[in-house]
């Protein structure tokens, strides 16, 4: 019998029986959760426990290629998850973002997510938005807490705004103060849906 706690709260989050033959069991829940773990035999006594803790350990985050602002959005988590497990992460994201960014994480190995590579590790994250079908992948409705926010908590982590460290090196297109605007985005459940909400934001500006 295998119990799942989370270290936070106290709460028995997953309970569970398997059998002796090699078979594996994953948790429902698909994000950041800090996991004890305390096995028991058909006696009901418990013969081993382990409370997670990365340091020191690898870990892969996943950011999918895909849009520029996600992905844009996305990454400086995974940062803020090194720094604040102090754990040996690896980043596996489009090529184009580590051409883009890789010369200002040293601390994190990078990996593109063309080479397909092996993820195995202490733990593993993937981070995206996903749709209310697939609560078991995501802690909070995105909806409630906007792209970076969503993320954040999929990690673990304050919803709080983060900035990517890039160089800024090309020259400006446009002298005058601008904005840019795009409506649409990658997937349907990232949309503002709020009744005239992009044109009530143009308008006011």
């Amino acid at each position: 019998h295998v119990r799942g706690i989370d270290l936070d709260s106290g709460v028995v989050v997953e309970e569970f029986d398997i059998s002796g033959d090699g078979k594996m069991h994953g948790s429902e829940r698909k994000y950041y959760i800090p996991w004890r773990l305390e096995i028991f035999d058909r006696a009901g006594k418990m013969i081993a426990s382990h409370d997670y803790d990365c340091r020191g350990k690898d870990v892969v985050i996943v950011i999918p290629d895909g849009g520029l602002g996600d992905n844009l959005a996305w990454l400086p988590y995974s940062e803020e998850f090194r720094k604040a497990r102090q754990c040996k992460l690896t980043c596996v994201c489009g090529e184009w973002l580590i051409r883009m960014v890789a010369g200002n994480y040293p601390e994190i190995k990078f990996i593109p997510v063309g080479e397909q590579p092996n993820l195995q590790g202490y733990a593993c994250y993937f981070c995206a938005i996903f749709p209310k079908e697939r609560k078991s992948w995501r802690p909070s409705d995105h909806q409630n807490f906007g792209m970076q926010g969503s993320v954040a908590k999929l990690l673990g982590l304050p919803p709080e705004p983060k900035k990517v460290k890039f160089t800024l090196d090309a020259p400006r297109p446009v002298e005058e103060p601008f904005v840019c605007i795009s409506t649409m985005a990658t997937n349907p459940a990232k949309h503002w849906n709020y009744p005239e909400g992009w044109n009530t934001v143009i308008r006011e500006l």
